[in-house]
């Protein structure tokens, strides 16, 4: 059993004060990897690993408005969303770097009055590596989602497993799921308001490639719906970020390639634009936007959240190519209605870091009471340490209420090409259908492996393609138009 040991750090730099507002760097010893921020009372709570020639620590830094701000460090990894507060207590979750494998984790509980440690336990799991993901709780369980690997060579199978636990840590259930697919990746999981538990993923196949993935879970582990996305990611590391919209539709969000997409060349927009899928609380497609910039502007969104409203934000990074030195990189968080029109986008670059290749960015938000936003940035000098950057804003993105210009380098949200592209419906029992924003020359079926099943030339926009004699499955549609593009969409047979 190991113990927390506390080091409480008196830091000098106050808070820049301009009535509730701060913009502030957190000094830190070591190299910082920040992701989450909570707030308790009047508390902010920064999840953060520390790396160093020592290896891994990792803990919480604590920022009060009294400027007392302490770290509190343990021999531990912690997960990509590792936090979970609740009024009297926290638990946190993670890996132990200094054992001896890679197939533990840990989670800890502490008393949120003097952070104390009430109980630490470590957990064993049946693969040889795996990667805690989140902590998330649901009336009286605890649950903890994991990335298992399967195998620790070659092309290895990843599986997403929940643990559910009591409030001391006692485990209660295991379950798996993508058990079935070469690789399955768990970026982000939350709680609806209908208390299921919600794991957004990306999914990779043996053939030909990745997509986006969303499954719902009731509390007994069981599946309630699994919406696979039908376009195909060809960057394997592509995050897939999900969140719940006040009107309960669930919106995904992801980047894709329209590299060798013809429009996209002729008007120079930025060929791997972030996408937006709204699904309904069904898991029913909705409808989809991509957020198209000029070819310099490459935009980011490392993550979602949900507002107070009937609006969302999308935040993360903002490079500028244009200046003839240096690349400029920002901080960047955009403001958009339920249905994905931009409401306002702001920048920010930290005063002490003017010059260009520096990236600024993004790693999470807080909606405040009063509308304020305070949110959470790293920024990330040419081979120097990265810093903590804790800020606050105003409702409108900008510093002390001052009028400040919308700085936005979108476009437009409407994807040109994905609005004239339909196929449906999908999945299907027998017959399907495709509309297409220029002539289709040819289209051929494959199951997973590439195996040919259908081949069909055709010179239309419009198509009817029969599969109702194939086998249930998951197939890939490969249509070439007359440029001589080639798209993949991914058709589940029922």
């Amino acid at each position: 059993m190991k113990y927390i040991y506390i080091i409480g750090i008196l830091l000098i730099c106050a808070f820049c004060h301009a009535q509730d507002y701060f913009s502030k760097i957190i000094p830190t010893v070591d190299n910082p990897l920040v992701e989450k921020v909570k707030k308790v009372g009047d508390q902010y709570i920064i999840s953060t690993d520390f790396f160093s020639f020592d290896g891994v620590q990792g803990g919480l830094i604590i920022v009060s408005d009294q400027d007392d701000e302490k770290v509190k460090f343990d021999n531990m990894d912690l997960s990509s969303d590792p936090i979970l507060i609740t009024e009297d207590v926290t638990y946190f979750l993670g890996e132990n770097p200094f054992r001896e494998g890679d197939s533990t984790f840990f989670i800890s509980k502490v008393d949120n009055s003097n952070y104390e440690q009430q109980w630490y336990r470590e957990y064993t799991i049946e693969h040889p590596q795996m990667n805690p993901r989140a902590i998330l709780m649901n009336n009286d369980n605890i649950y903890v989602v994991n990335l298992e690997i399967k195998a620790t060579q070659g092309n290895y199978p990843h599986e997403t497993s929940i643990y559910a636990f009591d409030f001391d840590g006692n485990l209660e259930n295991i379950w798996k799921y993508n058990t079935d697919n070469r690789s399955s990746f768990a970026w982000n999981s939350f709680i609806s308001s209908d208390k299921s538990i919600m794991v957004s993923s990306l999914i990779s196949f043996v053939q030909p490639g990745t997509y986006g993935q969303i499954l719902k879970i009731n509390q007994q582990g069981e599946i309630i719906w699994n919406y696979e996305g039908t376009e195909r990611l060809d960057n394997g590391a592509v995050p897939t970020w999900a969140i719940e919209l006040s009107d309960s539709t669930i919106l995904q969000t992801y980047y894709v390639d329209r590299n060798s997409d013809a429009e996209y060349i002729a008007n120079n927009w930025y060929p791997r634009p972030n996408k937006f899928i709204w699904l309904s609380k069904d898991g029913e497609y909705i409808k989809d936007k991509t957020i198209i910039t000029d070819k310099q502007d490459f935009l980011f969104y490392y993550g979602l959240k949900k507002g107070d409203g009937d609006y969302f934000y999308a935040y993360g990074y903002y490079e500028d190519r244009r200046p003839a030195i240096y690349d400029q990189f920002y901080a960047y968080l955009t403001k958009f209605s339920n249905e994905g029109d931009t409401i306002w986008s702001r920048n920010y670059q930290h005063p002490s870091y003017p010059d260009g290749n520096v990236t600024h960015n993004i790693k999470d938000i807080i909606e405040e009471e009063n509308g304020d936003i305070t949110i959470l940035a790293d920024i990330t000098p040419p081979a120097a340490k990265t810093e903590i950057w804790l800020f606050k804003v105003n409702s409108e993105g900008c510093y002390v209420n001052e009028e400040c210009e919308d700085m936005t380098v979108i476009t437009s949200t409407e994807d040109p090409i994905s609005n004239h592209q339909k196929i449906y419906p999908n999945p299907t029992s027998g017959m399907i259908h495709l509309e297409w924003h220029t002539k289709i020359k040819e289209v051929r079926l494959t199951d997973i492996t590439g195996k040919i099943m259908m081949q069909k030339s055709i010179n239309s926009t419009n198509a009817e393609i029969d599969i109702a004699l194939f086998h249930s499955g998951i197939y890939i549609l490969l249509i070439r138009d007359e440029s001589e593009t080639v798209t993949a969409k991914k058709i589940i047979k029922l």
